[in-house]
């Protein structure tokens, strides 16, 4: 199955800072993604990763002939840490004898980054979906007492994006296993896949690929074909480290070529839809330089506020805390309704959407993992109450007008199917005089592999439902909630409205940082 990720892309281009909107003129607007998800300041959905590394054996398919999606430049990749079974392990979707070699998989979610050790030998079953078998327990493999099952759309686990891991049980005797050697642990190839066609004068494309274990080659489900650039010779491609000399003129259905070039050997990156191969080092100095001028969306009062302690029933709440919204600022322009063809947005006179001067505040969103602010303006009905907010998200062509609930507190940005395209918000961050917000997580019980909480907002009148999310059952039974000031650990009681709970604190947890926001100054 050829699916290593089902999230929209990231567009190419350099954020512009585009002039004030005036009605009647017209100007390009630079789309940043394709899609937004709020997130809510207590839980990120579960992120699934194979810790991956290049070894120093020389890359394959350097010199040759192919049709589309062969792959070209393939680097051997290996599993960073895995552990070898010392008994046999019967329990799960299939036997696993003695001497079976399990990778390490991390598992983030919530507060907690749990450590999985997955079989992750090619599925000989399922059409629509994958599914591997994965033993947790000690963090170092020793001792393995936990049985997951991690369901993904692919076949090489951690790329696509979309994992769902899931508890299934705990058992009474540990299963013992020992660090693999190097040479012992699961290896697999990545490379650069030629997508095919193409004009006869246009560079060939490419987009990453990678396979494990024997298993098939998978790439991006939307054939992200971003790779491939005339060298300022125009005497080879350039595909990311790689050069490609083409050594006949190349057609839609072959290609023949010579490569130079290969990925530094080392830990990389995870793996994203379109690429690139990146080494972890580089991963790690470009969120670190992110991050330098970030800040906060939430900000939470330094007074844990209630905190629940001892045992719990469904509907009790778990812990309540104020805050306030950590960043808002006025409109310096009219936000103008208008039409767009292509680039083109032309405004329509008379047909201001938000005024000069109105209130805004920043939501965080993500895209493709990356967060970044969108200006959202609260709006009041007719009887005078905060119902709704409107966000100016981009869709990936322009800037769009989206209603969103709860009005200070927007859990999430969904692009209507004809969207109203609008000129982006020009924004003076100042402090504004927005009531107060009062969180509050509330236990609502235990599924089979996981603890539901849900999250209520109040700014005043009254608590608004924001959102409920599944926190998944850990190795050790329990279930931990990440809330400002530490973090909740819950643990099943005797029935499945029963739990019992600890506060561990921590220093206080905001939500997470985002970038400034287009048109902010």
């Amino acid at each position: 199955m050829r699916l290593m990720g089902a999230a929209a892309a990231v567009l190419g281009g350099a954020a512009l800072s585009p002039a004030p909107a005036v009605a009647g003129v017209h100007y390009v607007y630079v789309p940043i993604y394709t899609y937004r998800q709020v997130q809510t300041p207590y839980q990120a959905p579960p992120n699934v990763e194979l810790p991956l590394e290049i070894t120093d054996a020389p890359p394959s398919a350097m010199e040759g002939s192919l049709a589309p999606h062969g792959v070209v430049a393939q680097h051997e990749v290996r599993a960073r840490n895995a552990v070898v079974l010392q008994a046999p392990f019967v329990g799960g979707r299939r036997e696993m004898p003695a001497g079976t070699v399990l990778s390490q998989v991390r598992i983030r979610q919530s507060a907690t980054t749990s450590t999985a050790w997955c079989d992750l030998r090619p599925d000989a079953g399922g059409i629509l979906a994958v599914k591997f078998d994965c033993l947790g327990g000690a963090p170092d493999g020793s001792s393995l007492y936990a049985l997951y099952t991690v369901e993904t759309d692919d076949n090489m686990l951690g790329v696509s994006g979309d994992e769902q891991p899931r508890f299934r049980q705990r058992f009474e005797t540990p299963v013992a296993a020992r660090p693999a050697r190097p040479e012992e642990r699961p290896t697999g190839r990545i490379g650069y896949e030629w997508c095919g066609g193409g004009a006869p004068d246009a560079p060939p494309k490419f987009e990453v690929a990678a396979s494990f274990q024997g298993g098939p080659w998978e790439e991006s489900a939307h054939h992200q074909c971003v790779f491939g650039a005339w060298s300022d010779d125009h005497a080879a491609v350039v595909v990311d480290r790689i050069r490609l000399t083409l050594t006949a003129p190349a057609t839609g259905k072959a290609l023949t070529y010579k490569a130079e070039g290969r990925a530094p050997a080392g830990p990389i990156a995870r793996l994203t839809p379109g690429g690139p191969i990146q080494t972890q080092a580089e991963a790690d100095a470009q969120a670190a330089a992110a991050a330098a001028g970030l800040r906060e969306a939430i900000v939470y009062d330094s007074d844990p506020g209630k905190v629940a302690a001892g045992a719990l029933s469904k509907g009790d709440v778990l812990m309540s805390h104020r805050g306030h919204l950590g960043v808002t600022g006025v409109l310096t322009a009219d936000v103008w309704r208008g039409t767009r063809r292509g680039p083109l947005f032309t405004t329509l006179p008379g047909q201001a959407l938000l005024p000069a001067g109105q209130v805004v505040f920043g939501r965080r969103v993500d895209a493709e993992g990356k967060a970044e602010l969108v200006w959202c303006a609260p709006h009041k009905g007719a009887d005078g109450r905060l119902d709704k907010a409107i966000c100016l998200p981009s869709d990936g062509h322009g800037t769009v007008a989206v209603e969103a609930r709860p009005a200070l507190m927007p859990s999430g940005l969904l692009m209507p199917q004809y969207p109203e395209y609008v000129s982006p918000p020009q924004v003076k961050e100042t402090p504004q005089d927005l009531p107060p917000l009062t969180f509050t997580y509330v236990f609502k019980g235990w599924r089979k592999e996981t603890a539901e909480i849900g999250l209520q907002v109040d700014w005043g009148e009254g608590p608004v439902s924001v959102s409920s999310r599944e926190v998944l059952i850990g190795p050790s039974g329990g279930a931990v909630v990440a809330v400002p000031g530490g973090a909740i650990v819950l643990v099943k009681g005797d029935t499945d409205t029963d739990a019992g709970a600890t506060f561990i604190p921590a220093p206080p947890v905001a939500a997470p940082p985002v970038a400034a926001a287009p048109g902010a100054h």
